[in-house]
């Protein structure tokens, strides 16, 4: 193993005290738990079938089945950077964290309300709803969270794990205000046209990966250590 161009100046979480070490670390193993249950509950909520005909009669289910799952794991990745860089356990810090597991853990039931609910057109409203409110509400703290750690991170993190930083606290910002788009747009108008303000997401995620460049996470090892 050779070290990275830019090393840390210091390991964040060995500049915390044992018990803070020791809280975060077990912070991390109950955001696994909490993913597993989330990702496990996906499969009990496509139901039982009582007909081998019931396999193939909603085939839109196992479409939302496999977006959910994929933005749980999304979360899941999200959750261990945010610990990665510069996380404190603070209350206030430990309250976004929580409350961005409790986010995630509400997707299965998003997506039993979009399951059960999207042949009705009032239904697919509050489907649609349910999706958003769990993605502003994870986003959100996500964002806080990170904005948090830029104070935290200066003078103690490489300039490119500070970059890392500040780029996903953009990058949380804009997909927070994304979905409360889509919820919003979904409240007034209804949902036929509120998934187009999640096109937003991937131009302003390319413009601030332009803005603030720093090494991708499959290249460097998130302690600054080529693998």
């Amino acid at each position: 193993m050779r070290m990275s161009e830019s090393p840390p100046v210091a390991d964040f979480l060995e500049t915390l005290p044992v018990r803070g070490r020791v809280l975060v670390r077990r912070l991390e193993s109950f955001g696994d738990i909490v993913v597993g249950f989330s990702i496990s509950q996906l499969a009990l909520q496509l139901g039982y079938p009582r007909h081998p005909a019931d396999l193939t009669a909603h085939p839109i289910r196992y479409l939302i089945f496999f977006v959910t799952f994929a933005i749980i794991a999304i979360a899941w990745l999200r959750f261990h950077r945010m610990l990665t860089l510069a996380f404190a356990p603070g209350r206030i810090d430990l309250t976004c964290a929580f409350a961005y597991l409790a986010f995630t853990a509400l997707l299965p039931y998003a997506m039993y309300a979009n399951s059960e609910l999207a042949s009705d057109p009032m239904g697919a409203r509050y489907g649609l709803a349910a999706y958003a409110i769990c993605l502003v509400g994870s986003s959100s703290s996500a964002f806080f969270l990170s904005f948090r750690s830029i104070g935290r991170a200066r003078g103690v993190l490489s300039l490119a794990d500070f970059g890392r930083l500040q780029q996903r606290t953009y990058i949380e910002g804009s997909i927070a205000l994304a979905f409360a788009l889509v919820l919003a747009s979904d409240v007034f108008f209804g949902p036929q046209w509120s998934w187009l303000f999640t096109s937003f997401i991937p131009i302003s995620v390319s413009i601030i990966r332009r803005r603030f460049k720093a090494p991708s996470w499959s290249a460097v090892h998130v302690y600054g250590v080529d693998e």
